[in-house]
Protein backbone atom coordinates (compact mmCIF):
# COMPACT_ATOMS: atom_id res chain seq x y z
CA UNK A 1 0.00 0.00 0.00
CA UNK A 2 1.49 3.51 -0.79
CA UNK A 3 -1.01 6.26 0.10
CA UNK A 4 -4.19 4.07 0.70
CA UNK A 5 -3.49 2.51 -3.04
CA UNK A 6 -2.65 -0.74 -3.53
CA UNK A 7 -0.07 -1.01 -6.13
CA UNK A 8 0.96 -4.14 -8.62
CA UNK A 9 4.05 -5.98 -8.62
CA UNK A 10 4.42 -4.74 -12.10
CA UNK A 11 4.27 -1.07 -10.73
CA UNK A 12 6.59 -1.63 -8.13
CA UNK A 13 9.14 -3.29 -10.68
CA UNK A 14 9.38 -0.65 -12.75
CA UNK A 15 8.91 2.22 -10.21
CA UNK A 16 12.30 0.04 -8.73
CA UNK A 17 13.90 0.49 -12.12
CA UNK A 18 13.27 4.22 -12.57
CA UNK A 19 14.65 5.24 -8.87
CA UNK A 20 17.68 2.03 -8.87
CA UNK A 21 21.42 3.85 -8.30
CA UNK A 22 22.80 3.64 -12.03
CA UNK A 23 25.46 1.39 -11.43
CA UNK A 24 29.46 2.45 -10.69
CA UNK A 25 31.47 -0.56 -11.80
CA UNK A 26 33.79 0.39 -14.62
CA UNK A 27 34.05 -2.02 -17.73
CA UNK A 28 36.69 -4.49 -18.21
CA UNK A 29 37.95 -3.08 -20.98
CA UNK A 30 38.19 0.65 -19.75
CA UNK A 31 40.44 -0.95 -16.85
CA UNK A 32 42.22 -2.50 -19.76
CA UNK A 33 42.56 0.21 -21.63
CA UNK A 34 43.54 2.81 -19.01
CA UNK A 35 46.27 0.32 -18.35
CA UNK A 36 47.68 0.63 -21.17
CA UNK A 37 47.67 4.00 -21.46
CA UNK A 38 49.92 4.47 -18.15
CA UNK A 39 52.00 1.54 -19.63
CA UNK A 40 52.18 3.29 -22.65
CA UNK A 41 53.13 6.85 -21.03
CA UNK A 42 56.24 5.01 -19.29
CA UNK A 43 58.07 3.93 -22.38
CA UNK A 44 56.41 0.59 -22.09
CA UNK A 45 55.10 -0.10 -25.28
CA UNK A 46 55.10 -3.61 -26.08
CA UNK A 47 53.17 -4.59 -22.65
CA UNK A 48 51.00 -1.50 -23.06
CA UNK A 49 49.93 -3.04 -26.93
CA UNK A 50 49.28 -6.27 -24.64
CA UNK A 51 47.00 -4.46 -22.54
CA UNK A 52 45.30 -3.23 -25.90
CA UNK A 53 44.75 -6.26 -27.39
CA UNK A 54 43.09 -7.79 -23.98
CA UNK A 55 41.01 -4.32 -23.80
CA UNK A 56 39.83 -5.62 -27.81
CA UNK A 57 39.62 -8.59 -27.12
CA UNK A 58 36.20 -8.11 -24.61
CA UNK A 59 35.29 -4.95 -26.78
CA UNK A 60 36.12 -4.72 -30.48
CA UNK A 61 34.28 -1.88 -30.91
CA UNK A 62 36.58 0.11 -28.19
CA UNK A 63 37.63 3.01 -30.58
CA UNK A 64 40.32 4.19 -28.57
CA UNK A 65 41.83 1.34 -27.55
CA UNK A 66 42.38 0.94 -31.68
CA UNK A 67 43.62 4.48 -31.64
CA UNK A 68 46.25 4.36 -28.80
CA UNK A 69 47.16 0.92 -30.04
CA UNK A 70 47.93 2.41 -33.33
CA UNK A 71 49.99 5.26 -31.67
CA UNK A 72 51.78 2.18 -29.97
CA UNK A 73 53.05 0.62 -32.38
CA UNK A 74 53.74 4.12 -34.61
CA UNK A 75 56.03 4.88 -31.39
CA UNK A 76 57.80 1.03 -31.80
CA UNK A 77 58.42 2.43 -35.47
CA UNK A 78 55.92 -0.69 -36.92
CA UNK A 79 53.64 1.53 -39.20
CA UNK A 80 51.78 -1.44 -41.23
CA UNK A 81 50.20 -2.52 -37.69
CA UNK A 82 49.62 1.58 -36.78
CA UNK A 83 48.00 1.42 -40.12
CA UNK A 84 45.78 -1.56 -39.59
CA UNK A 85 44.45 0.30 -35.65
CA UNK A 86 44.58 3.79 -37.19
CA UNK A 87 42.03 2.55 -40.11
CA UNK A 88 39.83 0.39 -37.51
CA UNK A 89 39.57 3.69 -35.02
CA UNK A 90 38.53 5.55 -37.87
CA UNK A 91 36.20 2.93 -39.45
CA UNK A 92 34.72 2.89 -35.64
CA UNK A 93 33.40 6.68 -35.61
CA UNK A 94 29.88 5.52 -35.97
CA UNK A 95 30.26 4.54 -32.11
CA UNK A 96 30.49 8.27 -31.57
CA UNK A 97 26.45 8.13 -32.21
CA UNK A 98 26.49 5.51 -29.62
CA UNK A 99 28.55 8.01 -27.00
CA UNK A 100 26.06 10.98 -27.98
CA UNK A 101 25.73 12.74 -23.75
CA UNK A 102 28.18 10.41 -22.62
CA UNK A 103 31.23 11.18 -20.85
CA UNK A 104 33.01 9.42 -23.27
CA UNK A 105 32.12 11.25 -26.09
CA UNK A 106 35.04 13.98 -26.03
CA UNK A 107 37.65 11.10 -25.74
CA UNK A 108 35.90 9.25 -28.55
CA UNK A 109 35.77 12.58 -30.87
CA UNK A 110 39.80 13.11 -29.61
CA UNK A 111 40.53 9.32 -30.79
CA UNK A 112 38.89 9.71 -34.27
CA UNK A 113 40.99 12.94 -35.11
CA UNK A 114 44.12 11.00 -33.82
CA UNK A 115 43.92 8.50 -35.50
CA UNK A 116 43.22 10.73 -38.69
CA UNK A 117 46.16 12.49 -38.03
CA UNK A 118 48.18 9.25 -36.98
CA UNK A 119 47.53 7.81 -40.82
CA UNK A 120 48.31 10.86 -42.04
CA UNK A 121 51.64 11.12 -40.33
CA UNK A 122 52.26 7.66 -41.42
CA UNK A 123 51.52 8.50 -45.37
CA UNK A 124 53.67 11.97 -45.07
CA UNK A 125 56.58 9.29 -43.55
CA UNK A 126 56.05 7.46 -46.53
CA UNK A 127 55.94 10.16 -48.96
CA UNK A 128 52.36 10.29 -49.62
CA UNK A 129 52.50 14.02 -48.97
CA UNK A 130 49.12 14.75 -50.87
CA UNK A 131 47.06 11.89 -49.40
CA UNK A 132 48.54 12.99 -45.97
CA UNK A 133 47.55 16.56 -46.31
CA UNK A 134 43.96 15.59 -46.96
CA UNK A 135 43.66 12.94 -44.34
CA UNK A 136 44.84 15.87 -42.09
CA UNK A 137 41.81 18.14 -42.88
CA UNK A 138 39.68 15.17 -41.80
CA UNK A 139 41.90 15.08 -38.25
CA UNK A 140 40.68 18.91 -38.17
CA UNK A 141 37.48 18.26 -38.77
CA UNK A 142 37.37 15.89 -35.74
CA UNK A 143 38.54 18.75 -33.76
CA UNK A 144 42.88 18.33 -34.30
CA UNK A 145 44.03 21.49 -33.88
CA UNK A 146 45.00 23.12 -37.69
CA UNK A 147 47.97 24.63 -37.01
CA UNK A 148 49.23 21.56 -34.95
CA UNK A 149 48.47 19.58 -37.28
CA UNK A 150 50.07 21.21 -40.15
CA UNK A 151 53.29 21.59 -38.10
CA UNK A 152 52.90 17.73 -37.36
CA UNK A 153 53.06 16.95 -41.21
CA UNK A 154 55.30 19.88 -42.53
CA UNK A 155 58.47 17.82 -39.49
CA UNK A 156 57.85 14.39 -40.34
CA UNK A 157 58.23 15.79 -44.24
CA UNK A 158 60.89 17.20 -42.99
CA UNK A 159 62.52 14.26 -40.84
CA UNK A 160 61.86 12.01 -44.25
CA UNK A 161 63.93 14.35 -46.58
CA UNK A 162 66.87 14.55 -43.65
CA UNK A 163 66.83 10.64 -43.89
CA UNK A 164 65.72 10.94 -40.27
CA UNK A 165 65.00 7.34 -38.59
CA UNK A 166 61.79 6.82 -37.28
CA UNK A 167 63.07 5.62 -34.09
CA UNK A 168 64.94 9.64 -33.88
CA UNK A 169 61.18 11.22 -33.40
CA UNK A 170 60.92 12.95 -30.53
CA UNK A 171 59.35 10.15 -28.40
CA UNK A 172 57.77 8.68 -31.87
CA UNK A 173 54.48 8.83 -31.49
CA UNK A 174 52.16 11.04 -32.86
CA UNK A 175 51.65 14.60 -31.12
CA UNK A 176 48.84 14.62 -29.29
Amino acid sequence: LVGGVMLSPFFIVVIYFLIKPLPTEIPPDDILFASGVALHEGGLLDLAISEYDKAIEINRFNLQAHQKRADAYFAKGDLGHAMVDYQEAISLRSQLIKGLGSRKRAAMLRSVAEAYMGKALVYAWQGRDLEARKITSHAVNFGYDPVSAKAAIEGMIKRRENNESLSTIGNNKPPP
